[in-house]
């Protein structure tokens, strides 16, 4: 009997192992996902808010995305476009930013202390 128990023993381990490595991979692969489709996103909003804009991509760098979207900070973004220009200015074809916070949502204060908790 020993040896059957120990047996089960084994395989609920390696199951649950399995199922951890499963859940792992699901949780990487749906924050690239979303890093991948938020680029996308602003490429396209850049796309649209300037005039005769070409070749907008809009590359977000770090890892975990979804947690620094959840803290309003991300790490490197990076947008390059072919050419455009934005109000006639012609803009760079490349830039890029790190540790940028973006706005608080309404109602929110980012600040802290007396006047913001």
């Amino acid at each position: 009997m020993t040896g059957r128990r120990r047996g089960d023993r084994r395989r609920s381990l390696a199951a649950a192992v399995v199922t951890l490595a499963l859940l792992a991979a699901v949780a990487v692969g749906a924050d690239r996902a979303a890093a991948w489709v938020t680029g996308r996103g602003a490429a396209a909003a850049v796309a649209l808010g300037g005039d005769d804009v070409s070749g907008a991509r809009v590359d977000i760098h770090g890892f975990p995305f979804l947690t620094q979207l959840a803290a309003g900070r991300l790490t490197r973004v990076t947008g390059v476009l072919d050419s455009g220009s934005f109000g006639g200015w012609p803009c760079p074809t490349s830039t890029s930013t790190r540790g940028e916070s973006a706005p608080a949502p309404r109602g929110r204060s980012r600040r802290r202390g007396p006047t913001g908790s």
